[in-house]
């Protein structure tokens, strides 16, 4: 049996529960429980963003079964040092929306384009100045159609006459709810924020939903959609025994995950797997915050415990271990034992709290992935960064994308563990 150490056993206390400073700046620190306020659902949108659209026409459908106060809290763009590939994660963002929107019921028509800023802006001052939050809802979603469609004239037709504030009280505001996101610990839009949780856009509502239910914010009788219907109209056609490019990076816990959802589907797939490791963002320049980092390893939690998968005593690999994943990575020849080490390498320090950069603990992955490490140690050399990454690196960019887990084939390119259906209802088509 593997031991583990004080740290990784710490972790995984903190990944079960939300952020408990976060949850009493949510509750006033006891003020609401003692002045018998409910706790309000929030939904944190940022104009022109497709998820935030998403998620307030989710929201508008369901609001009567909610048993609880709305908030809909405007937020400007995300800091840019979050955002290192801008113009691609926005242009996916909307390409991803256009798949999710007929799955969810609602229309793709009109998410056409990234709004520009002159436009945003003057939504953001319309919204900004409504009495209720109820008026605000309804505004946002009267406007966000035609600003993502681009139609201008239908957009100024449909602000003439509306009151607006003024552009300082307006930067004045965001800068406000931006500060508060910040101080309830996180960073992104079409984010719903309940009681010191946070839950990502339509994907992370079954989570959402175990949690109003928890603390009698939804009706009895209500029955909510919390998850997509299959829609299948909009998938671009894939060949059979077409390549499915995966990118994996040994830093991401959402990379983990994939990897053991794809040796899941892999078996039912006529498909030729290719496994492309990239480095990890801060190994690549990029920082990342630690709120980011802290509700990556907690909603990856989460996750893997509703998918079953082992996951919790966190040893970090960043170093040495990530360098020697990629060397030893490099001693497998098929995509089948490639995967079969990722699982095995990931579950080490995601799963079982254990320090990869310790020759006999990289030594069990390998030799758990069938390998034979007398051979394998022989790639290990200090600071060696194989040939490839950057080639794996650009064939990413190339292909629109920018972080991982992410998949290519053929036409259709998804990221994130999220999208893995999406892909297997492609090649179950191709199948067909």
């Amino acid at each position: 049996m593997m031991r583990v150490g004080l740290r990784p056993r710490i972790v995984e206390q903190v990944l079960k529960r939300p952020d408990p400073l976060a949850r009493l700046r949510a509750r006033r620190f006891g003020l609401d429980g003692l002045l018998g306020r409910k706790a309000p659902l929030e939904l944190y949108y940022e104009v022109g963003d497709p998820y935030s659209h998403l998620c307030l026409q989710w929201l508008n459908r369901h609001q009567a079964q909610l048993n609880c106060p709305l908030r809909l809290v405007l937020i400007s763009a995300p800091d840019e040092a979050l955002f290192p590939e801008a113009e691609r994660q926005r242009d996916y963002a909307l390409a991803d929306a256009r798949l999710l929107a007929p799955s969810w019921g609602f229309s793709a028509q009109e998410l056409r384009i990234w709004p520009p800023a002159k436009d945003r802006q003057r939504v953001e001052r319309a919204l900004l100045q409504c009495p209720s939050e109820s008026e605000r809802m309804s505004l946002a979603l009267k406007l966000a159609p035609p600003l993502l469609a681009g139609e201008t004239q239908a957009l100024d037709q449909a602000l003439a006459g509306l009151p607006s504030c003024s552009e300082s009280d307006a930067v004045r505001q965001l800068i406000h709810n931006g500060r508060q996101r910040q101080r309830l610990r996180h960073y992104l839009p079409g984010m719903w924020h309940y009681r010191g949780d946070w839950f990502w856009g339509l994907d992370r509502l079954p989570h959402l939903q175990q949690r109003l239910i928890r603390f009698g914010a939804l009706r009895a009788d209500a029955q909510m959609q919390t998850l997509a219907q299959m829609s299948t109209a909009e998938l671009p056609s894939v060949q059979p025994g077409s390549r499915l490019e995966f990118f994996y990076s040994f830093r991401s816990p959402y990379s983990h995950l994939a990897a053991v959802k794809l040796a899941r589907y892999l078996p039912d797939w006529n498909v030729q797997l290719r496994i492309r490791p990239v480095l990890p963002m801060v190994m690549r320049g990029f920082k990342v915050p630690s709120a980011k980092r802290l509700y990556i390893a907690r909603d990856a939690y989460r996750e893997a415990a509703r998918q079953q998968i082992p996951f919790g005593q966190v040893a970090d690999p960043l170093g040495p271990a990530i360098l020697q994943g990629l060397q030893l990575f490099e001693h497998f020849t098929t995509a089948e034992q490639q995967l079969l080490f990722l699982i095995h390498y990931g579950e080490m320090c995601w799963a079982y709290g254990q320090d990869l950069s310790k020759p006999g603990i990289a030594r069990q992955a390998v030799e758990a992935a069938g390998g034979n490490w007398s051979q394998a140690r022989t790639l290990l050399v200090p600071e060696r960064e194989p040939m490839w990454i950057s080639e794996n690196r650009q064939a990413l960019l190339e292909r629109g994308l920018w972080g991982v887990p992410s998949f290519s084939l053929g036409e259709l390119q998804l990221w994130g563990q999220d999208r893995m259906a999406w892909l297997d209802e492609a090649l179950r088509r191709a199948q067909k």
